[in-house]
């Protein structure tokens, strides 16, 4: 009766040193994974929130370079860490018409209409035939509700462009916002 204690007791005396010992491992593994999760986000430009100082450690000389970065913080919804990205990028080459555009669209989604006009404007003078910047124009119009101009606009771009996709979409949101349903699903789909 004596040994079948004491091989009870080793049983659970093993068992509980088993379960403490894939405890400390958890941890460990825990701590090394925490650990290269905090690594990766201070080398990352992409998660820091100091972006302006991040942009000058990188010394960056190529605008498109960081016009690409600031477009990929846009595409993920990082609007104020893509404006810092996209001013940047202007420094290096202030002639970049897609660093314009994408300020546009950035002022845009913050509502800053007078701001988002001006670089639209700087789009359109340095290239007045992008289709881009006529889109841009047209979005314009949208956000300031002035969607039969707005219309006018996308039926004129796609009259000189008829493969642009992004003219049929706004104008189908223009329709859409004049609550004409019928034109709008008819130029979603197209």
């Amino acid at each position: 009766m004596l040994g079948s204690i004491f091989d009870k007791n080793k049983s659970l005396s093993s068992y509980l040193f088993l379960v403490l010992f894939l405890i400390i491992i958890a941890l460990f593994f825990i701590e090394i994974f925490q650990q290269d999760k905090n690594d990766v986000n201070d080398v990352s430009i992409f998660n820091s929130e100091d972006s302006a100082t991040k942009i000058q450690d990188m010394n960056f000389t190529n605008a498109t370079q960081v016009f690409f970065i600031s477009q990929n913080l846009f595409d993920n919804n990082k609007i104020n860490q893509s404006e810092v990205y996209a001013l940047f990028s202007l420094k290096l080459n202030p002639n970049l018409t897609q660093t314009h555009n994408l300020l546009f669209d950035i002022y845009l989604r913050k509502n800053e209409h007078v701001e988002a006009k001006l670089y639209l404007l700087n789009a359109y003078k340095l290239d007045p035939n992008k289709v881009r910047t006529k889109v841009d124009f047209g979005k314009l119009l949208i956000a300031q509700n002035k969607y039969d101009d707005a219309i006018e606009v996308f039926k004129k771009i796609i009259n000189e462009h008829p493969n642009d996709p992004y003219a049929f979409n706004y104008l189908g949101y223009a329709y859409y916002f004049l609550n004409d349903y019928e034109n709008a699903k008819k130029y979603f789909n197209k």
